[in-house]
This record gives C-alpha cells, sequence and structure tokens, in this order.
C-alpha cells in the first residue's frame, strides 16, 4: 500500500509541472512558483522514498532539511506574491528569515532530524496563516469566477494540506520522521500529497495562456 502512494505521490508531483509546461503557463504571475515548488517536492518526495530517514546517517538529514527549507521558501514566496499588503510581506520576510536562521543553528548543533519537528510545525503555522490571509483578500475581492482562478485551486490545495498535516503531527505518534511514528501517518501523508497535487493541477490547468502573436502575414487586416 505504502509502495503504491509513494508512486503515484510521485507522478502527481509532476502533473502541474507538465501542464505548466504544456500550456506555456508560466508566465502567469504565481505559475513560476507554482512550478518550483512542484519540481522541489517530487524531488523531496523521491529523496525520501529512496533514501528514508535515518537518525544517524548526517548527509541525508542535512538533505532532507534543505528540501523542507527550499519548499517552505517558495510557497511562501508564492503567497507573499499574491498578498497586497505591504506590512504583511515584510512580516513574512522577516519572520522567514529569522525562523531559518535558527532553524540552521539548531541543525548545525544537534545534527538530528528529531529537531526539525518543532520547526515543521512552526513552518507549517505560518504557512497556514498567509493562507488563511490570502483566502481572506481573495475572498474580500469576490469576483463571480472564483472558481476559474488559479489562485483560488492553489490556496485550495495549501490549506487543505497544511491543516490536515498540521491535525496529523499533532496526534500521539503522528510525526512520520520519529521512531515512534506509526505506519499509518505516513501513509495518510502521502495521501495528502496527492490531494495537493490534484488542485495544483487544477490551477495548472486553469491558468491563462499567453496571448501569442500572428505568424508574419497572418496579421488581420483593419
Amino acid at each position: 500500500m505504502g509502495a503504491i502512494l509513494n508512486i503515484g505521490a510521485l507522478c502527481l508531483c509532476l502533473v502541474p509541472v507538465l501542464v505548466i509546461f504544456f500550456r506555456q503557463a508560466w508566465q502567469s504571475s504565481l505559475q513560476p512558483y507554482l512550478l518550483a515548488f512542484c519540481l522541489v517536492s517530487f524531488l523531496h518526495l523521491l529523496i525520501r522514498t529512496l533514501l528514508p530517514y535515518p537518525e544517524s546517517h548526517y548527509t541525508v538529514v542535512n538533505t532532507h532539511i534543505i528540501f523542507n527549507l527550499a519548499e517552505f521558501l517558495l510557497i511562501g514566496m508564492l503567497l507573499r506574491a499574491y498578498l497586497q499588503t505591504n506590512w504583511l510581506k515584510q512580516g513574512f520576510t522577516l519572520l522567514a528569515v529569522a525562523l531559518i536562521s535558527v532553524q540552521l543553528t539548531v541543525y548545525a548543533l544537534r545534527e538530528n532530524i528529531g529537531a526539525a519537528h518543532p520547526f515543521d510545525l512552526l513552518q507549517t503555522l505560518v504557512i497556514l496563516g498567509m493562507g488563511i490571509l490570502a483566502l481572506a483578500q481573495l475572498l474580500r475581492e469576490a469576483p463571480l469566477n472564483i472558481f476559474q482562478l488559479p489562485v483560488f485551486w492553489i490556496l485550495g490545495g495549501i490549506l487543505c494540506y497544511n491543516s490536515m498535516y498540521l491535525l496529523v503531527n499533532l496526534l500521539p505518534g503522528g510525526n512520520p520522521f520519529q521512531d515512534d511514528g506509526g505506519p499509518e501517518s505516513t501513509v495518510f501523508l502521502l495521501a495528502l500529497l496527492m490531494l495537493r497535487a490534484i488542485f495544483f493541477t487544477v490551477a495548472a490547468a486553469s491558468a491563462s495562456k499567453p496571448a501569442t502573436r500572428p505568424a508574419p502575414g497572418q496579421e488581420p487586416l483593419y
């Protein structure tokens, strides 16, 4: 069951990337961040599948830490690009710099993947808070075609994944990065990854294509 979910999650993480390239939608405002995040998420999941979390393997632990930070920054930059309030953008920048600085210091001193769990939860709370603020901004603008907007599906994937991720990690034995983390939590997190990838695929598919210029000699006559 876990192997099938791993393969499914890996494939689904690449689907938004393929859709963005196929539709040539990387020129949209949020699509480059979504493209980069999906690629990093795919590589992270691939490494987690091939090299599980060992407590004593320093190189692999550092690799997982780097990918966690990269995902946090990319999804945070995506939300920051959508938010219109300057103090929220500046606040996220300061909070991200402070959080990452403390995080890297703790990792360098402890060299243990167990130290990642509290910071992982803090990152989840930060992204969840920014996602709620972004959703409030979207609802305040209240467009009639809200379900056709890529940002709606992006926010839906972010809020769904991070809220459920926070919930499962707060349960006893819900941390899959510790020895007491059960296989059920790992399966549940893989299912969450697949659900988020589906949301992001819809967001990529609903992005508008760039305007194409007519070929020479085919310009309309006025």
